[in-house]
């Protein structure tokens, strides 16, 4: 089993360095939303066409996001955004905070304006971002933020974590029962649509901070999925949009290549500030495996188990402690050709 294990581990360690190096990156991006309805006639003609124009210019240093406020793909996060910027209809195309006041008279010369704006934008040196990785465990999305304020700051900042889909296929008024909406946000993964406080009050530049979010999957197709992160600060009773960042990369955590009639293998509690045990349950006769921790970089820290089990029900146990690191971990079964990852979160 060795050599296999050796080329398992070498796929496993390359995966998790590429996915799960948080990087924060020191770019300022511009947030555009657009508010709209299914029902909506002009969100649907010349609306859909300006955004597709807007799309196609701003998509490489701009969020872009459509925020249902009614309709068939209304969200509570679309219904909260759109009161968030001061606007009670539709359609309305929001850079940041600012409503561009785009009409069907003057498309042409808002694209360009807006496509401006995002490029000034785009040159200015951050305060703040955040980065993320995110891992797909059953049901669950899993995200782990850091944040990093790149200058010093003072006041109420709010990290918010968003699911977003595209190519949902949906009605649309002026389209029909087949339109393909681009971006679609689903959900916020806080029970506020403007997330998490992260800081309040003098930040110092190099400040760091650590979240984690996590949400059921709704009826969407993981495949499409896009999740970003906004760092909002508060004045009043406004968020105003300070960065934004987003991946499509998304790992999948759990039963790989392991058939799960042969093998159970459980961790409880995964989220733990004390100790997490490991269950495992063998119904196929004698197996040669190890059990092994790595940290979210890939990095091994211990090795569990190694040898040869028989029938039976194997308990391990894991106390932080012995780790006296909080963060993200993964525990990796091998068992002759195939690994299965559980996930742990030591508080």
């Amino acid at each position: 089993m060795k050599k296999n294990t050796t080329i398992i581990l070498t796929i496993l360690l390359f995966y998790l360095n590429g996915i799960f190096a948080q990087d924060v990156p020191e770019i300022q991006q511009s947030l555009i939303t657009k508010i709209t309805a299914t029902w909506c006639p002009n969100c649907g003609s010349w609306g859909w066409d300006f955004y597709e124009d807007i799309y196609a210019d701003n998509a490489d240093k701009a969020l872009i996001i459509t925020a249902h406020r009614s309709g068939d793909l209304q969200s509570d996060v679309g219904v909260d955004f759109t009161s968030n910027f001061g606007v009670n209809y539709q359609p309305f195309f929001i850079v940041n905070n600012e409503n561009q006041n785009v009409n069907s008279t003057n498309t042409a010369s808002k694209r360009s304006a807006i496509q401006n704006l995002v490029n000034n934008n785009y040159s200015l040196s951050p305060i703040a971002n955040a980065g993320l990785q995110v891992t797909k465990d059953g049901n669950s999305l899993i995200v782990q933020t850091k944040t990093r304020f790149f200058q010093n700051a003072m006041g109420e900042y709010y990290l918010g974590v968003y699911v977003i889909e595209d190519g949902v296929i949906n009605f649309q008024q002026g389209i029909g029962n087949d339109a393909v909406h681009k971006n679609v946000m689903r959900a916020s993964m806080s029970s506020s649509s403007f997330g998490e406080l992260i800081a309040n009050g003098n930040i110092d530049a190099d400040s760091e901070f650590d979240k984690e979010f996590s949400i059921q999957l709704g009826n969407w197709n993981v495949n499409n999925l896009e999740i970003a992160t906004i760092i909002w600060k508060k004045e009043g009773n406004t968020y105003q949009f300070v960065n934004a960042h987003s991946t499509h990369e998304i790992m999948t955590v759990g039963i790989s290549n392991i058939a799960e009639d042969n093998i159970s293998f459980n961790v409880y509690p995964n989220v733990t500030s004390t100790t997490a045990t490991i269950e495992l349950q063998f119904k196929d006769g004698p197996s040669d495996i190890q059990l092994e921790l790595f940290d979210s970089f890939g990095k091994k820290i211990s090795t569990i188990f190694e040898g040869e089990t028989a029938n039976g029900t194997y308990i391990f146990e894991l106390n932080k402690s012995s780790i006296n690191t909080k963060g993200l971990y993964f525990i990796m079964l091998s068992l002759k050709n195939s690994i299965s990852t559980r996930k742990l979160i030591f508080q």
